[in-house]
């Protein structure tokens, strides 16, 4: 549960990175605090929509809604 959590948080959601770390740290401490930490995580995880979304277009307003981007967007560039 602790890797599979750790391979969530590192690569879509950084939101987590407590309470997984909290994990990882009880696992061979307190295992079974690690697994009731880790399963309201995973609870969390299904059911608040998050992480990475990429959208297939490039938005139509180039510069941002309120014009506060400073690179203009194109399918070329990652905006995070």
């Amino acid at each position: 549960m602790a890797g599979a959590l750790l391979w969530l948080t590192a690569r879509t959601q950084p939101d987590l990175a407590t309470s997984v770390s909290a994990v990882c740290r009880l696992a061979t401490k307190n295992p079974k605090r690690a697994i009731e930490i880790a399963t309201i995580v995973m609870k969390y995880v299904k059911g608040v929509p998050g992480g990475l979304h990429y959208t297939k277009d490039v938005p139509t307003d180039t510069f941002g809604a309120r014009g506060q981007l400073k690179a203009a967007r194109h399918p070329a560039l990652l905006a995070v």
